[in-house]
């Protein structure tokens, strides 16, 4: 049966997708590895150059240092807002991510990062991450993007970073900065799951 645009093959493969990244956050298997093609040649993952910038080293990765640069906040206030940790029940989050509400939200924030995956792939790996860092019951932006199951790379241009729609939950002195808009979600986590 084919139902909004989706077919057999489409839905086998979003099925796939899923039931790998989920077995990577229960740990019963690898997280799954995304093989280098004409897609994703060249492809890296920023994870480790954001690993220095929380451990306050000196910043040279590029693609860092732009996305640094497209928010208002000061490099000192974004680290503290990716290292903050909050309190949420897992369960709670894990509601609130089924959510309509959660889905939506969830949506936006994988604008601009990893512009080559797919974006239901980025979706299903942010909640996969998401409730990961959760499970101790405690919630933290940096934890997110270091369990994430796919590659994170901040965007090459500004062009990329654009949102093409506005993120209620961020202020704008958060401008097109994926990292301002990953440590807002956090809140917004701890929000919507409060009201589950």
């Amino acid at each position: 049966m084919v139902r909004r645009g989706l077919t057999a093959s489409g839905s086998r493969a979003w099925l796939g997708a899923f039931g790998a990244i989920w077995l990577a956050w229960a740990g019963l298997a690898p997280a799954p590895s995304l093989a280098v093609t004409g897609a994703t040649a060249g492809a890296s993952d920023d994870r480790s150059a954001l690993t220095g910038f929380l451990r306050q080293k000196t910043v040279t990765n590029r693609r860092l240092l732009e996305d640094l640069d497209r928010t208002e906040y000061s490099p000192a206030e974004l680290r503290s807002a990716l290292l903050k940790v909050y309190s949420v029940r897992v369960e709670k989050v894990s509601a609130f991510l089924d959510s309509p509400s959660g889905r939506s939200l969830i949506e936006r924030q994988v604008q601009g990062w990893s512009p080559w995956l797919n974006t239901n792939l980025k979706s299903l790996g942010l909640r996969a991450a998401i409730l990961k860092a959760s499970r101790q019951d405690a919630l933290s932006a940096a934890g997110v993007v270091a369990g994430l199951p796919v590659r994170f790379q901040l965007p090459e241009r500004a062009a990329g970073a654009r949102r093409e729609t506005a993120d209620p939950v961020c202020p704008d002195q958060c401008g097109d900065s994926v990292l301002a808009h990953l440590a807002f979600l956090m809140a917004s986590l701890q929000v919507g799951a409060m009201g589950r």
